[in-house]
């Protein structure tokens, strides 16, 4: 998780587009690693537990799924920085107020 976080960083801030579209299969690898903990968890909890043992799957659950969405927020980081290195953001996609696509690779 962390050197995905420090990769899609590391591509946004050097302009490196190859890069950011390579983080989109790192994705794909934490998605797959979520789908495997989150079945077993299921299994885990189909069995009687003790409230203790129900409140620490609970919490792992909780982590899991963290955990996915940050990398889901990493992927967002590198889609921003491709949009970005390629001349145009469209802002809509961050702010829905917003209707109209800025070019020139940047904000103003």
């Amino acid at each position: 998780m962390r050197s995905l976080l420090e990769a899609c960083l590391e591509a946004f801030f050097r302009n490196d587009t190859e890069w950011s579209k390579r983080i989109d299969q790192e994705d794909n690898a934490v998605d797959e690693a979520y789908k495997a903990c989150l079945g077993r968890l299921l299994q885990a909890v189909q069995k009687p537990l003790s409230p203790a043992q129900a409140a620490a799957w609970i919490e792992l659950a909780i982590i899991v799924k963290t955990l996915e969405k940050v990398a889901d927020y990493a992927l967002d980081i590198a889609d921003a920085s491709i949009y970005y290195a390629e001349g145009g953001v469209l802002l809509a996609s961050f702010f829905p107020a917003v209707r109209r696509p800025v070019v020139g690779g940047g904000l103003g």
